[in-house]
Parts: C-alpha cells; sequence; structure tokens
C-alpha cells in the first residue's frame, strides 16, 4: 500500500475527533447554567473523559469567552459568563 491510501483514514479519523469533542463541548456549556459552578472533576465523570481532557475543554471555553475561571489551581472551579440583554 502507498501512503496516499492511509491518508483519507486519518482524515476521517480526525473529522470524526473534531466532532465528537465539538458536540462535548456543545453538551457540557448545556450542562452548565449561569449561576451554578462546576468543577473539572465533576465533567470529566459526567462525560467519561480523564480529568486532563476536561481541564483542557473549560480552557478551551474560558479562552473563548464562554466560561470564566473563579478559585486557584486546586479549588477552581467554572461558571457562564453571563450575557446582558
Amino acid at each position: 500500500l502507498s501512503r496516499s491510501s492511509y491518508l483519507p483514514n486519518i482524515n476521517i479519523a480526525a473529522e470524526k475527533a473534531y466532532e465528537s469533542q465539538a458536540a462535548r463541548l456543545s453538551r457540557m456549556v448545556a450542562e452548565i447554567r449561569e449561576d451554578d459552578f462546576v468543577a473539572a472533576s465533576q465533567l470529566a465523570e459526567k462525560f467519561s473523559i480523564s480529568a486532563r481532557q476536561a481541564q483542557r475543554d473549560l480552557k478551551y471555553l474560558c479562552d473563548s469567552g464562554i466560561l470564566e475561571a473563579i478559585g486557584g489551581k486546586k479549588n477552581r472551579r467554572y461558571r457562564r459568563i453571563k450575557i446582558a440583554a
């Protein structure tokens, strides 16, 4: 087999991973209500992902302006940023 025959499979796997990450992030945001706080460990358990993956996802959502992080590294909690109507 030539190397080029492997590339379509790699692209398909990458697309599926992106779709599942996007879906997971959407579900995470939906899970967090505006006035509620959530920890990475709670989301890791709920979505069956590692604690580190939950931290990365939450950091991405914070960097995107959707969530805000409150507290230090050990006691960090996250909540949705209120959008003025």
